[in-house]
């Protein structure tokens, strides 16, 4: 049969609202007004949620969803189509 392919976690554009300094290093360290791509669906009990660099994928880790700027509902901020 057909391999289940591995899911690809579904992402979400943030933009930073406070930069925010990793303290270990499962952590992303992010900078104010910078965007970030959040996994949807990672946010945990106490308030974190695992994310990487918009522009680089490589950084990612855990921040905490206090330094995201949150958008009113059914906002979002979406990628700009070159």
């Amino acid at each position: 049969g057909a391999q289940q392919q591995a899911q690809q976690p579904r992402k979400r554009i943030e933009r930073v609202a406070q930069t925010w300094s990793a303290e270990d290093p499962s952590q992303l360290s992010v900078t104010e007004k910078e965007f970030v791509s959040v996994w949807v669906g990672t946010d945990t009990d106490n308030g974190w949620i695992h994310a990487e660099g918009h522009e680089d994928p490589a950084r990612v880790g855990w921040l905490p969803v206090c330094v995201l700027k949150t958008l009113p509902d059914g906002h979002r901020w979406m990628r700009a189509e070159q």
